[in-house]
């Protein structure tokens, strides 16, 4: 008898047939899919570093599967959560093939997250693949004017700004950052004519409204004033749009070691994003950062606190911008930074974090762990916080106290530290400068990783 059919083996949609030619038909065909091969690094190196010890007795190994994932309210939250990519990337596939080609929100969506999945398993070859077989997402075919009858009302591109820029960023995986710029450029092009275009609709609907007013019940019309009042990206959506875009061109650019150029993206990101956005001002910080332009990251790291009321003492701002590391030397030392209230400080996740790495970066560490330790203070569950104290404590020569705070760390949250590549490397990069660091690696790697991490996790940071 046959098996019945399940979210994991259901059949595709039947289909009208003036839904045949639908261009998306290759979105939801089954030969568009790369078959995902199993990978576990980290079950690999409990084999090796516990190769002396009965396969009973290693340490276990625990990875959410999608049987029991799709038994769950939310499967898809759910293994992200366990980061369980290889799952979470067959999961999308079924839905995929089930999927209905006209419904074009849900495949953007789900060809996010299976390639982002792909993504971190490093498997860019397939993402690639699947990419060449699904077809170019920006064509004059794939827009929704070409077929009104399938969706009307809506205008520009099939597939989701989202899932577009992602595509862009793949050719930058496989290291070929100047390919995925000169694609975020065409993206960006792109987008700047669809919100030209609504705006030449919006303008010409304004003008003949008072017409369409006049008309007596039953008069014909063609049902264009209705398709323009579906929202239409605007310039404020194109403004936000083109800083994303620009903050990904300049992450791209420090990636590819050209700092100048990334210093030249984040001068015009100055001026488009709004001056209160406090996020956006800390990232923008954090990548001069990156770059090594400490008098930029100081003066954006200072706009923030003045948006948020903090008291800056304004004769002894002085800014030197450089790029790389030669600007250095020129940097002005954090004491004109005020004193901190103690209590009801504003985003203090933002303010302490940057003040620390300020410290840090000047090579003033005992500054740098005061501001992390007020900044846990605060917030106790900052695991951040916890890594950066850390690493403080580690240039100040403690390298005991280091390994402690990090030690804790995997103790109270081992859901997130225990997953964290960078806190891990972290610690055993710590333990390799105390005594018996296979000893201690081999229990973190027994008592917290194995059962915690999912299959990305790179064995490399334990450092075996």
């Amino acid at each position: 008898s046959l098996a019945p059919r399940t979210r994991l083996n259901a059949l595709p949609p039947p289909l009208e047939p003036h839904m045949f030619t639908l261009p998306t038909r290759k979105w939801t065909d089954p030969t568009s899919f790369v078959e995902v091969p199993y990978i576990d690094r980290l079950g690999d190196a409990i084999a090796r570093g516990f190769a002396n010890i009965p396969e009973l007795r290693r340490p276990s190994r625990h990875i959410m599967t999608l049987d029991q994932a799709v038994g769950m309210d939310d499967p898809y939250k759910a293994l992200v959560q366990a980061h369980s990519w290889r799952s979470l990337a067959q999961l999308a596939r079924c839905d995929i093939i089930s999927s209905h080609p006209a419904d074009v929100d849900k495949l953007s969506r789900l060809w996010l997250l299976r390639w982002y999945a792909l993504s971190r398993l490093q498997f860019f070859d397939h993402i690639q693949t699947e990419m060449d077989r699904v077809g170019e997402l920006e064509t004059p075919e794939l827009v929704f004017e070409r077929r009104p009858d399938v969706w009307p009302n809506r205008r520009g591109p099939l597939a989701s700004f989202e899932l577009r820029l992602f595509c862009n960023l793949v050719p930058a995986m496989k290291g070929n950052h100047y390919e995925s710029i000169r694609r975020m450029y065409k993206l960006l092009y792109s987008y700047r004519k669809q919100v030209q275009h609504a705006q030449t609709r919006t303008a010409h609907h304004q003008q003949h409204q008072p017409q369409a007013a006049e008309q007596m019940p039953g008069d014909h019309h063609d049902g264009q004033g209705d398709r323009a009042t579906v929202a239409s990206p605007t310039m404020s959506d194109w403004k936000t749009t083109q800083a994303v875009v620009l903050m990904h061109v300049a992450n791209l650019l420090a990636q590819a070691q050209d700092f100048p150029g990334a210093a030249s993206i984040l001068d015009q990101l100055w001026a488009i994003r709004p001056a209160d956005d406090m996020d956006f001002l800390a990232a923008l910080g954090r990548v001069y950062l990156q770059i090594g332009d400490l008098p930029l990251a100081k003066k954006t790291f200072l706009r923030i606190e003045q948006h948020l009321g903090l008291p800056i003492d304004e004769s002894k701002q002085t800014f030197v911008s450089g790029t790389g590391s030669k600007s250095m030397p020129a940097i002005v030392k954090s004491v004109i930074l005020t004193p901190l209230p103690q209590t009801d400080l504003p985003r203090p996740d933002l303010v302490l974090s940057h003040r620390g790495f300020l410290h840090m970066a000047e090579g003033e560490f005992e500054a740098g762990a005061a501001c992390f330790m007020d900044l846990l203070s605060r917030l106790p569950t900052y695991t951040a916080a916890v890594n950066n104290l850390a690493i403080c404590h580690l240039y100040m020569g403690n390298v005991g106290q280091a390994a402690s705070f990090l030690e804790s760390l995997m103790g109270e949250s081992p859901k997130t530290a225990g997953v964290s590549e960078d806190l891990v490397f972290n610690l055993c990069t710590m333990y390799d400068l105390t005594e018996h660091s296979l000893d201690k690696k081999r229990k973190l790697l027994a008592n917290v990783v194995s059962l915690n991490a999912g299959d990305d996790f790179s064995a490399e940071m334990l450092k075996l």
